[in-house]
């Protein structure tokens, strides 16, 4: 919003005036500055405000006022007027027509007024009762954390599930490419641990960790960061119990004799069980993906029956019961670029399910029937197969996985469920889907690309890398120089760079997040509704009272 052209000029300064004489302390000032406020508001405002910008400056006037009874001292004053300027902005959230791009200044002054009045009410506090709060407080950190009561085993559902650091998914397949130093060594993963409906990210590091790779990888972390042991970003506490925590990893040991070969596994049972266990896994965990409830269960039940009990029965394993139509595609890509790598699947909880494993694809469906006319799909009972595929096949298929999660998590933003958390690799983050406001016809340039989150203009990580390297190199300024730096500096090729962005021009669009302003607008009315049905209940026991 360019409040350089409000058509509120005499109100816009006069609120400038009244900060000013508030932070002059000065009474006279403020007396005058406050005269000039009213003035203008019945001069500019005498009609009221229904747009955006107006009802902004109606918010910073009445800030003004709270700001000087704190500064006064007036406590209480403050307190009432910003408990009622809440109420308004409360009911302006849930019935005025306003986008969240032009919501969000005016909850910005809220919030730091928040932080103000709940300061000044801390400090009016009698000095020992401020030490007593601070003495609870300390109190409350001191007493150890309640522990979550230990459940039954996800897989055997016999058993607590006291197992400690499970795998959520298999350690020969993600460490490597999640570690720092790219090795296989347990603890060495750098990540940032990230939830898309919430737009979190949490970063994470392993005990082996160098304090060095740590700063290389997210730029400087304070100290204090630094020494915070963290619970690990791709295990998980109390998921299984200690024996099918084993069970798991007799399939892994097996199968992990090809795999680190890099060729496909000759036992198609042993790949069958490896695979379907592995989505299983990162299903019940909430990590990457989400199966739904009936296939969960029919794989969960599935791997009970099947998996060994010790390393001897590899050999012996058979398909018996029910083995379902499920088949899974794995998809290889020998040179990802410098791509976002991580576990990252797609949220969607319906086959096919798509799961991005560092440099491999894995498809999963529900009825391999129905996947037979893209290919040949892996089943328990013929010879596993991988495909190779080029980098721009891999691109293509990171974005369909990135496209599908965003529109499902703006889809369901603002709801109460349990969230699905990606594993990204720390120096990728960059990668991630970017938010931005709604340029129009604007021309874009890497900036644009920084800080906003209102509006949805998901540019990938790779096109956001090519524009930052351009506008770093303008002497790069025929299409022939920027192609041949682009190829030298980042690895593509001016193919793939013209496949990249035409596959972009035909998805990303630029769209409004409506999910959650729906989501506050109902949660609001509901809050108002369930106010208002208290209020009836209360006047007829009054009533029933004075009969």
């Amino acid at each position: 919003m360019n409040m350089s052209q409000t058509k509120y000029p005499k109100y816009k300064a006069a609120i400038e005036a009244v900060m000013s004489a508030i932070k002059a302390d000065d009474d006279k000032a403020v007396e005058t500055a406050i005269e000039q406020l009213y003035a203008a508001q019945d001069e500019e405002m005498s009609q009221g405000v229904s747009d955006p910008e107006g009802v902004l400056l109606n918010f910073r006037g009445a800030i003004g006022g709270i700001e000087n009874h704190l500064r006064t001292g007036d406590i209480l004053s403050a307190s009432i007027l910003f408990m009622d300027l809440t109420d308004q902005f409360d009911d302006m959230c849930a019935n005025s027509p306003f986008t969240l791009e032009e919501i969000w200044p005016i909850e910005k002054l809220m919030r730091e007024t928040a932080k103000h009045v709940r300061s000044a009410i801390k400090q009016s506090l009698p000095e020992e009762l401020r030490n007593r709060t601070k003495e609870n407080t300390k109190e409350r950190e001191e007493q150890p954390k309640q522990e979550r009561p230990i459940g039954p085993c996800a897989l055997c559902r016999e058993k607590d599930a006291l197992c400690k650091g499970s795998h959520l998914a298999p350690h020969l397949l993600i460490q490597s490419f999640l570690s720092y130093n790219g090795s296989t060594n347990r603890d060495t993963e750098v990540v940032n641990e990230t939830t898309m409906a919430g737009l979190q990210k949490e970063r994470k590091w392993g005990r082996a960790v160098p304090e060095e790779a740590i700063d290389d990888t997210f730029g400087e972390v304070p100290n204090e960061e630094k020494v915070t042991i963290k619970s690990s970003a791709v295990t998980r506490d109390d998921v299984f119990c200690k024996d099918c925590e084993k069970r798991f990893g007799y399939i892994e040991t097996a199968y992990a004799a090809s795999f680190r070969k890099h060729i496909p596994c000759n036992n198609s049972l042993l790949a069958y069980v490896f695979w379907l266990g592995v989505f299983w896994r990162l299903s019940v965990g909430k990590m990457a993906l989400q199966l739904n409830a009936k296939d969960e269960k029919f794989i969960g039940d599935l791997l009970h029956r099947l998996m060994p009990h010790d390393a001897k029965e590899i050999k012996n394993m058979a398909a018996n019961g029910s083995m379902g139509k499920y088949g899974y595609r794995v998809y290889h890509c020998a040179n990802t670029k410098g791509e976002l790598s991580g576990v990252i699947g797609m949220h969607t909880d319906q086959s096919p399910y798509w799961l991005l494993l560092g440099e491999y694809v894995v498809v999963l469906y529900s009825n391999k029937n129905k996947a037979l006319k893209e290919g040949p799909v892996n089943d328990f009972e013929h010879g596993e197969q991988w495909q190779e595929i080029p980098f721009i096949e891999y691109w293509k298929m990171k974005q369909h996985i990135l496209d599908a999660n965003a529109a499902y998590e703006n889809r369901h933003m603002g709801e109460e469920r349990e969230k699905i958390v990606d594993v990204i690799k720390g120096d990728h983050v960059e990668n991630l889907p970017s938010f931005l406001s709604d340029l129009d016809a604007e021309e874009i340039s890497y900036d644009d690309l920084k800080g906003q989150t209102l509006y949805q203009f998901k540019i990938p990580g790779s096109l956001m890398k090519i524009m930052s390297l351009t506008e770093q190199h303008p002497e790069a300024d025929t299409p022939g120089k920027r192609y041949a730096l682009i190829e030298k500096e980042l690895g593509y090729t001016s193919e793939e760079i013209q496949e990249m962005c035409d596959y972009w021009e035909d998805h990303a669009k630029i769209r409004r997040i409506q999910a959650v302003s729906r989501q506050v607008k109902k949660s609001n009315k509901e809050k108002a509704k369930k106010n208002k049905r208290k209020r009836r209940e209360k006047n007829r026991q009054r009533q029933k009272n004075r009969r």
